[in-house]
């Protein structure tokens, strides 16, 4: 059933997605019979490219990865189980009780979870249905 979900709520948020996107394209100013696809004047940007929020914008990432793999087999895609992780994650960010002390050559906590690039390819095999060798969460 979250699978549905996960896929009906992706369907969803592509959809508003496209149609926020239409609408803009829409409104954009034009120059004669063009539109403009010249780049911003230093400064000004033409759109915001932040998603407004990190979990989303990891969501929204991995929903473009696998949009454009034509190997994704959709009825494995678990976006609930990696929306999961990511408030999993959030939580250990910002809401943990850390004693912080120095210790010599090492990262910290943090540091410790955020070394490597280990964790955005986590992202992906979540929302995938797939489990990363090593890997029980």
């Amino acid at each position: 059933m979250w699978k549905i979900l996960g896929i009906t709520l992706s369907g969803a948020l592509l959809g508003a997605i496209l149609l926020a996107e239409t609408a803009g394209a829409q409104q954009m100013p034009t120059q004669g019979a063009q539109m403009q696809h010249q780049p911003p004047m230093a400064g000004h940007s033409a759109a915001p490219t932040l998603p407004g929020q990190d979990a989303f914008g990891a969501i929204q990432e991995v929903v473009r990865i696998l949009e454009s793999d034509p190997t994704t087999d959709w009825s494995k895609v678990n976006l609930e189980g990696l929306r999961q992780h990511l408030i999993d994650v959030n939580d250990v960010t910002l809401r943990s009780e850390v004693k912080s002390a120095v210790a010599p050559g090492r990262l910290g906590f943090i540091g410790l979870l955020a070394e490597g690039f280990h964790h955005q390819p986590h992202h992906l095999a979540t929302a995938r249905g797939e489990d990363l060798e090593g890997h029980g969460h």
